[in-house]
């Protein structure tokens, strides 16, 4: 079993699930038990390449085996979130409360990215409540994966709540989550907490980038605000970007 350990762990750095299912069956045929760090290896293998359904189909070998562990579901809803498949993600948190396995901030941040890609922020929040309520704190991954279903659901006021929250939290967002914060004002036509999100990223030193000046451009063009955008333009070509909007 420890060859195969090695195997799977080459398999995981490749992103080669085709390899990792080869692997499997050869395991089977030599009547070698595969060992919870296999599982964990090709499960991960398949998270990274949205492959949720050959990450089911493993979860129930796993779970006869009794080898389920929390890395193991948190790399099956990982697969199913990659794969747009909330609804198999919520199946799997409930499973794992179910089986007696809790979730970790790694697991929650899963599922709140899936159901966040489906566009169901409402259950994404819910999710951020759960975890307070088990006493697990929110990471950045969490908060990231929280405002970006409220970008997609066009959710601007609790997206701009959740950024408090990080701030409270004492946790500095990185150029995605303002990003999506800023989208999610766009959408909303809220040109002014667009601007106001971007004058606080750079006073927290963080750098915006195309996408970042992209949606605040878009939300001041949406109100009318062609000085803005035009300022913004100039900002970005002094930063050495090239705009695409307008």
């Amino acid at each position: 079993a420890n060859a195969f350990e090695a195997k799977f762990g080459a398999c995981k750095k490749l992103g080669d699930w085709t390899r990792a299912i080869m692997l499997l069956q050869e395991m089977r045929s030599c009547r070698v038990e595969p060992t919870s760090r296999c599982y964990s290896a090709a499960m991960s293998v398949f998270g990274v390449a949205a492959r949720w359904r050959c990450a089911l189909a493993l979860l129930e070998d796993v779970r006869k085996s009794a080898l389920d562990s929390v890395a193991i579901y948190t790399a099956a809803i990982n697969a199913c979130g990659r794969g747009t498949q909330y609804e198999q993600a919520a199946i799997l948190m409930t499973d794992m409360r179910q089986r007696r396995t809790l979730p970790n901030v790694v697991t929650y941040s899963a599922a709140i990215s899936a159901y966040g890609k489906g566009t169901e922020f409402e259950q994404a929040l819910r999710l951020m409540e759960d975890m307070q309520l088990n006493e697990i704190v929110p990471n950045v991954i969490s908060f990231s994966a929280a405002i970006t279903a409220c970008e997609k659901g066009t959710q601007y006021e609790k997206a701009m709540l959740l950024m408090e929250d990080m701030r409270r939290s004492g946790i500095l967002p990185d150029v995605i989550i303002c990003s999506a914060a800023i989208s999610a004002c766009e959408k909303a036509g809220q040109y002014d907490k667009a601007l106001s999100l971007m004058d606080n990223m750079r006073q927290q030193g963080v750098v915006p980038n195309v996408i970042t000046y992209n949606a605040t451009i878009s939300a001041c063009e949406m109100e009318g605000q062609w000085e803005q955008a035009l300022a913004l333009m100039d900002q970005m070509q002094a930063q050495g970007l090239l705009p695409n909007v307008i």
